[in-house]
């Protein structure tokens, strides 16, 4: 929810403000995430935009991560975006700085370390196997199946 909405529910739910992460205002420009952000986030009860949205939320303009230090374990992910499909619109202008466009709503970084993957019905930033490695797990485990119905047979 936004910054108002989201500190009163939290409030009148008991919860403990120090849970709460504001993100900053993305009607003010890029939203730059660093390792640190990303824990913060993590480790939240709720996340609210440094903002006050009417009904939609609209994105447009750069998102930036500033991946330096996240995690690198096939699986880590981060809820970066409550989305509500109704209600959550990403513009032609949108991007995700340095990810190449996947055209169907993700967004794809191999930045050395590990593969991540933004995708934008989910709002989720996750690490992802290499499209090559899953490739090869999938043969192996076809060979390993094609092996056993062999012995079996025998």
């Amino acid at each position: 929810p936004d910054q108002h909405l989201g500190r009163n529910t939290a409030h009148k739910l008991g919860m403990d403000l120090g849970k709460v992460h504001l993100l900053p205002d993305p009607q003010r420009g890029a939203i730059h995430l660093d390792k640190r952000e990303l824990d913060q986030i993590a480790d939240s009860e709720m996340i609210l935009w440094g903002s006050s949205c009417g009904v939609h939320t609209i994105f447009s303009g750069d998102f930036v991560f500033d991946l330096t230090g996240a995690g690198t374990d096939i699986g880590d992910s981060w809820a970066l975006v409550t989305t509500v499909p109704a209600s959550t619109y990403y513009t032609s202008t949108f991007t995700v700085s340095g990810f190449s466009d996947q055209l169907d709503g993700t967004w794809y970084l191999n930045n050395g370390t590990a593969e991540y993957l933004f995708d934008t019905s989910s709002g989720a930033l996750s690490v992802v196997p290499e499209p090559s490695a899953a490739l090869l797990g999938g043969l192996g485990l076809l060979c390993l199946l094609f092996r056993r119905r062999f012995c079996v047979e025998e």
